[in-house]
């Protein structure tokens, strides 16, 4: 089978564009801001959010004036916008025409497609709930119930972008991604498709926030910062990455550039809680572990879930040092990024991911933060404090996720 290359990546978040992000994370911390929620009732709702402002989607939507989204219930809704911008500027980076290519493939990952529209009519309008005839209440809903049939983003997406291959929508909780990844990786190397756009995306939502914070998720004190002492838990960041897998025969046939090669995943299913990970199984080492055994050198760098729950970021750092020393590796460099640009959820992975492969075009490792901290001495790995200046030829990306995801992937330079 054919080796499977990335052609094309894209960012948005709430630094701005690829390049501004990366450019962002070097420069120094960002911080989250207070987003405004309305009800019904005139009462005002704030909750933290790494926020993509309004004005950077309209400055990006603006160089794609020619294409225009007609469904006037797409227009205002930003999870599809930031799928549908991200798509295009991956497109743009791999230099991608698609009405002149025929095999093309789209995945999406996302963990609420079609949720938050609905949601918003439920808490910011007037009720419309009426008891002695259930008919009219649900005919007042029902376009929006319909549309939590994922398919329907899958359409209207291909539609605008011209996409005729095969199509899916998948959740699987901030391992989205990854999972996604993969899918497209088996759709090349069966010969299903000569490329595959994997858009994954979040725009935090007050009711996302509530939930999870019910579940130990989020940060008491509203700081982020991965494997130290001084983070309680996680916040909510706005974003959406995209990346274009190609086939080595149409990178040939178009003269195209790897940016990257996708080596291998794996993955697992905890059901032990829907919110905890099953400390008895070792499943995130056990994915580590096969991911390293299936790759024929050892990574240079690891790029951890790292959410800043101090529960969740102990059994990270619990599993990637046993999986590396069960092959008699030392632990490589371990970096993180959510202190910059927030938990993105089902974009996360993703993200993050390509944040892996501009260290390998820049040359340079960020820290896990620019603030003078101290970590703690319970997570015992090799992380990064200071911008470390080295190249760096592969990495292995991994999650432990909420719904017992677990996933490992390894990507090498060119």
């Amino acid at each position: 089978m054919e080796d499977v290359f990335i052609t094309g990546t894209s960012i948005i978040s709430s630094f701005g564009n690829e390049k501004q992000t990366w450019e962002g994370i070097l420069s120094g911390d960002n911080y989250p801001q207070q987003r405004e929620y309305n009800l019904s009732n005139q009462e005002k709702l704030q909750y933290p959010v790494y926020q993509i402002e309004d004005d950077l989607i309209e400055r990006i939507n603006k160089q794609y004036s020619h294409i225009t989204i007609r469904e006037e219930f797409l227009r205002d809704d930003k999870d599809f916008k930031l799928l549908f911008l991200a798509t295009l500027e991956a497109l743009r980076n791999a230099n991608l025409h698609l009405p002149n290519e025929k095999r093309i493939g789209l995945i999406i990952g996302h963990e609420n497609l079609g949720v938050n529209p609905l949601i918003d009519s439920l808490l910011q309008e007037d009720n419309k709930m009426d008891i002695k005839n259930p008919i009219n209440s649900f005919n007042h809903y029902k376009d929006k119930f319909f549309r939590l049939q994922t398919y329907t983003y899958l359409y209207y997406l291909a539609k605008l972008i011209n996409i005729n291959g095969p199509t899916y929508a998948i959740n699987n909780a901030c391992a989205s991604g990854q999972y996604a990844l993969e899918l497209a990786n088996s759709l090349l190397k069966m010969n299903h498709a000569d490329i595959v756009i994997v858009v994954a995306g979040d725009y935090a939502h007050f009711t996302e926030h509530l939930w999870l914070s019910e579940k130990g998720f989020s940060s008491n004190n509203g700081k982020l910062a991965p494997f130290t002492d001084t983070s309680s838990g996680s916040v909510l960041g706005d974003g959406v990455g995209a990346i274009i897998l190609e086939s080595e025969t149409n990178i040939s046939r178009r003269n195209a550039i790897s940016k990257a090669k996708y080596i291998n995943s794996s993955f697992s299913q905890d059901t032990w809680r829907i919110n905890l990970p099953d400390v008895t199984t070792n499943s995130y080492e056990k994915v580590i572990k096969t991911s390293l055994s299936k790759y024929k050198g050892k990574p240079e760098l690891v790029i951890p879930h790292g959410t800043g729950i101090p529960l969740w970021d102990k059994y990270e750092s619990n599993g990637i040092k046993k999986a590396f020393e069960s092959f008699r590796y030392s632990v490589p460099d371990v970096t993180a990024f959510k202190g910059y640009i927030g938990h993105t959820l089902g974009a996360n992975s993703l993200i993050e991911l390509i944040l892996g492969i501009n260290i390998f075009k820049n040359s340079v490792i960020p820290p896990i933060t620019h603030r003078t901290i101290n970590n703690s001495s319970e997570y015992d790995l090799p992380l990064v404090n200071t911008i470390i200046e080295k190249e760096v030829k592969s990495f292995i990306k991994t999650v432990a996720a909420y719904g017992g995801f677990n996933a490992a992937t390894i990507i090498e330079k060119i």
